[in-house]
Parts: structure tokens; sequence; C-alpha cells
């Protein structure tokens, strides 16, 4: 598999001064080593079975795992998206006029899809203030209108329809059972509602809960695919994979996504 830029012309250079400035803000402060922990650390988390409050509790304590969530992490998920959003071929969903982001924690896999979609509002949904806030500053960094909505999910939803397309990105794993079933039922209205979705999980990811994401919206036009791209790598992310042991040469995603094309 041959590796791709990360990015290229526009994005790539609004990317740039992105990564830089969430950089200086949140890691400024921490040496190398400490910045390196938070990464391991938020890995530990992310392994260790935990969800709902006590998960997204841990996930936010301390400023090495904030800072590797605003950085690191939030580098990922940007170009995962992106990179998504041209296998998708998202440019032929129209009409689509709004993004949702839902459970947005850092908007970098929202702000990415609305600029596939040629700059589109983003509306950043969250529990966590400290997420909205890092939601907006990403959309606005690469000159996007963002809103911000706080309360839980899927209430603060409401009811989503047509020309909104609802991104669920690394969402469901953080939910306790219930909430993620509730979630599933609210999303399903909106697709008979003609919204368009995106839920995007790890590949590994736990296969009974995902297949009945599956099962529920796909006759609604959406289907699963797998995400692989191989690209060169951002400074830090080749750096902190190196110290840390990682390895994120090849992105890569397990995706629910459509309706594709023209909206009926």
């Amino acid at each position: 598999m041959g590796q791709l830029p990360y990015l290229t012309g526009d994005v790539r250079a609004m990317f740039d001064a992105w990564a830089e400035e969430s950089f200086a803000r949140h890691a400024g402060a921490l040496n190398f080593s400490e910045l390196r922990k938070g990464v391991q650390a938020v890995q530990d988390v992310y392994g260790s079975g935990e969800i709902g409050a006590e998960r997204s509790r841990r996930l936010a304590e301390g400023a090495g795992k904030r800072a590797a969530l605003a950085t690191f992490f939030a580098q990922l998920s940007f170009l995962t998206m992106h990179h998504a959003a041209e296998m998708l071929d998202l440019t032929a969903w129209s009409p689509v006029r709004r993004v949702i982001d839902v459970g947005c924690g850092t908007g970098a896999a929202g702000t990415a899809l609305a600029l596939a979609l040629g700059g589109i509002p983003v509306e950043a949904v969250d529990r966590s203030g400290w997420a909205l806030d890092e939601a907006v500053r990403t959309g606005r960094a690469f000159g996007l209108d963002v809103r911000r909505r706080r309360g839980d999910l899927p209430q603060v939803l409401g009811r989503p329809g047509r020309g909104e397309l609802l991104v669920c990105a690394w969402t469901f794993r953080e939910l306790d059972p219930e909430v993620r079933s509730s979630l599933r039922r609210t999303l399903e209205g909106a697709l008979r509602r003609g919204a368009r979705l995106v839920v995007a999980e790890e590949p590994g990811v736990a296969r009974g809960w995902w297949q009945r994401l599956g099962a529920t919206f796909a006759p609604h036009g959406v289907r699963e695919e797998i995400i692989r791209v191989a690209i060169d790598r951002p400074k830090l992310v080749r750096e902190i994979d190196r110290a840390a042991r990682l390895d994120h040469q090849v992105l890569g995603a397990r995706v629910l996504a459509g309706p594709a094309g023209d909206a009926t």
C-alpha cells in the first residue's frame, strides 16, 4: 500500500496551523515525555473495557490526557475522517446543509466531514463543556461556522432530519448500553426523516452492538465500509508513534454511512 500525503493544499495549511496552535495551548507546558505518557494513559483507558461516565471521567482527568486528546488523537481523528470522506464520495451526498457532530469530543471528525461537504456549518453536541470549547476552536480554525449544544444523549439531539448529516465518530463506544440503544433509535428516526449518517469506530470494534447498528440502519440505505489508508503522518503523530511504540502509518476505521447519492 503506497503512502499518500496526509493532506494537501489549503486544507493542509489550515491543519498544520490548527495542530501547532493546539499543541502550544495544551502541551506547551508539558515536556515530550509527559505528552507521551498522556497518550499512553488514554490508550490504557480505551483498552480498559470501561464505558459511560467513569470512562469519560478518566479520559478528562489530568493535563497530560487532555493534551493527548486535543493534539495527537484529534489529528488522527481529523485525518481518518478526511480520507474516509474521499472514499465515501461525500461530495455526492447532496444536499447537506449542516453537520451535527454527536458526542463531538475535540470536533475533529465533524470538522473534517463539514470541510469535505464544502465548508458547511457544524453543530457540536456533547455533555462536556471542555469538549464543546475544543470543537468550536477546531471548526473555526478551518473557517467553519460552529455552534454548540450541551446536554445528554440522545435527548439533546431533538428531531434532526432532511439536510442534516449526523456524525458519530468514536461515540458509541463511550456509551452505556441503554444510552447506546436509545441513541440508535433516535438516529433511525432521523434517517426516516431524511437525514444522512456517518458512524465510525475502530476496525476491531465489538461485533455485537455494532452488528445491531448495521441491521437497524441498513433498511435506510446505510452501508458498512472499511477504511484503510496509508499516509506519511504529521510530525507529532510520527514522533509519538515512535516514542509510545504505536503505529499509525495506516489509518483505519469501520464505518456505517449513508444514504449516499441524491436525497429521495
